[in-house]
């Protein structure tokens, strides 16, 4: 009965961490795709689909690898093409305000997708597998 028990409040206390994180994660990722959306990039919730496995890979190699990345990214649409020299009478305003807009947001998406690799890897963590010796129970 004691031996119930305990892997009763066990495994409440992993579903419960594990929510947590899940709806942590969920959030995050809304976020992250409104930033994307905003900042003119087609890709947004895409960028995501690979979760890491367990919560050291989701911070340092999905999480800080992939805030590089965003930082990276948005320097790199701030010094691309800032001007369209090709069209009479161009303005390079536009284009100019959008990177430096990206610029701006991409430290914002690089934290959110950290936030969200750490959470889908702390889930994955925290999460029990299936039963392995088989034991079901009987149908009523």
């Amino acid at each position: 009965m004691c031996v119930g028990c305990i892997k009763g409040v066990g495994y409440c206390i992993n579903f419960n961490v594990s929510g947590c994180f899940e709806s942590i994660a969920s959030i995050s990722r809304s976020l992250y795709s409104i930033v994307r959306n905003v900042g003119g990039y087609e890709e947004g919730e895409e960028r995501l689909a690979p979760g890491p496995g367990n919560i050291c890979s989701g911070i340092f190699m999905h999480g800080f690898g992939g805030c590089i990345a965003e930082v990276g990214e948005g320097i790199i649409s701030c010094m691309s093409n800032p001007c369209d020299i090709g069209q009479p009478n161009a303005t390079c305003f536009p284009r100019t305000a959008k990177g430096v807009f990206n610029l701006f947001a991409s430290p914002f998406s690089g934290s959110l997708r950290w936030i969200h690799s750490t959470s889908i890897g702390g889930s994955r963590c925290f999460k029990k597998q299936e039963h392995k010796n088989g034991w079901r129970r009987f149908p009523r």
